[in-house]
């Protein structure tokens, strides 16, 4: 309309548009002309709700500029100056008009209609294992993009938007590098991308809606976590000693236990004869698991397993030996060092068995000893302070010990 101010809406552009549901909509203004008092933005909703907003002035470098996109003004003259205005809009879900005014200008309505921004709802996952860990890809489908699996594997992320979208990527970190997403089919609603499972870190999955052209800067970081394959951890029963004498001809039994982030399958036995070369002998694994128990007879005379055919020992020899575990990916742990010293080939360890039963019987007669020591001392208290009617009781005690004492 013909007036002598001069109005034009630099944002939203163009001035009718999508936006996002329940965002501040800036709207900016350049105003030209016969000075206005106020610039004043005003709206409606469709469910009958409306308002006014004084815009401000901007202050700063560009508070005066001449638009490079002029809609309701052709004058190309550079020294041309124009007040520049903003005001914020909350737009809720439902479409709504503006206009402004300023002196006696007054634009057309404009209509912007609000539109939800793109959202995964759905993750697809499929894990590609490193190699040595020699295990079946992993799968899963969840809500949510986190990632965690064994260091150095392959993640092969499936998502799906609540609406079609396009130019889908994937942003690491704040300033890290972008990646794009292929499609997976012409819905327009699934993308595949491949994430390294490497370092700790953040990615986040944005796209542009199809139909609004809005993105989701907003949408959820997701987690990147690999998990260390650490070494494993293998130990003695605890029921070996440090040390033992043992005959040369002995078969001593011994047992263990492994664990380790994946399943072991290889357990070895090294030992050494005088400080000599550590020699290895291979434990027999059943089937490979995360956590071992294992038990075997280990023939002194057959050092490196029923094959064998080893040097005999000789009394005053020392064998020192050892668990060692590997695990898939090379490292290996090992458990403490027994030792084992050689006696004469009549040398029984069990010899002194035979004692055992008698160290029992002295071990309760002693402790009835005591009973009675006790008991007399409260005798003899009850007596020199004459407590007659305590003393019943406590002859009762006595000749319970006397029955003990016949057992």
């Amino acid at each position: 309309r013909a007036s002598r101010t001069k109005v034009a809406i630099i944002q939203p552009s163009p001035p009718s548009r999508y936006v996002a549901e329940r965002d501040a909509v800036a709207v900016i203004v350049d105003v030209k002309g016969a000075a206005s008092d106020d610039v004043i933005l005003h709206w409606r909703s469709v469910d009958g709700a409306s308002g006014e907003t004084i815009m401000t002035p901007r202050i700063g470098a560009d508070s005066r500029s001449t638009p490079s996109t002029e809609p309701s003004v052709a004058s190309k003259d550079p020294k041309t100056e124009f007040m520049r205005f903003a005001a914020n809009l909350s737009v809720g879900s439902t479409a709504m008009e503006y206009r402004v005014t300023a002196g006696d200008a007054v634009t057309l309505w404009h209509e912007l209609t609000p539109l939800p921004r793109p959202r995964v709802t759905r993750y697809e996952k499929l894990y590609r294992l490193p190699a040595y860990a020699n295990l079946s890809d992993r799968s899963a489908d969840e809500e949510h993009g986190d990632l965690k699996a064994l260091q150095g594997t392959s993640a092969e992320v499936t998502v799906t938007f609540d609406q079609p979208v396009e130019d889908a990527s994937i942003q690491f970190g704040l300033n890290g590098a972008r990646i794009s997403m292929e499609p997976i089919d012409d819905s327009e609603t699934r993308f595949l991308a491949k994430i390294s499972i490497k370092t700790s870190g953040q990615y986040q999955v944005d796209a542009k809606s199809v139909r609004s052209g809005l993105n989701n800067p907003f949408s959820p970081s997701n987690m990147i976590t690999p998990v260390l394959d650490l070494p494993p951890a293998v130990q003695w029963d605890a029921s070996l000693e440090n040390a033992s004498l043992v005959s040369s001809l002995e078969v001593v039994e011994l047992g263990g236990t492994a664990s380790d982030d994946l399943p072991l399958d290889k357990i070895v036995q090294e030992f050494q004869v005088n400080r000599g070369p550590f020699q290895s002998y291979d434990i027999p694994v059943a089937a490979p698991d995360r956590k071992l128990t294992f038990a075997w007879s280990w023939d002194l005379m057959k050092r490196l397993g029923e094959s064998s055919d080893t040097e005999k020992l000789q009394s005053g020899d020392l064998v020192r030996t050892r668990l060692v575990a590997l695990d898939r990916k090379g490292p290996r742990s090992e458990s403490r060092v027994i030792e084992f010293l050689i006696a004469g080939d009549g040398f029984d360890a069990d010899r002194n068995k035979f004692l055992e039963p008698l160290s029992e019987q002295v071990r309760r007669v002693l402790a009835w000893a005591e009973k009675c020591n006790e008991l007399s001392a409260r005798l003899k208290q009850l007596s020199d302070n004459r407590e007659v009617t305590k003393l019943d009781s406590e002859i009762e005690t006595w000749q319970k010990l006397q029955s003990d004492s016949v057992d």
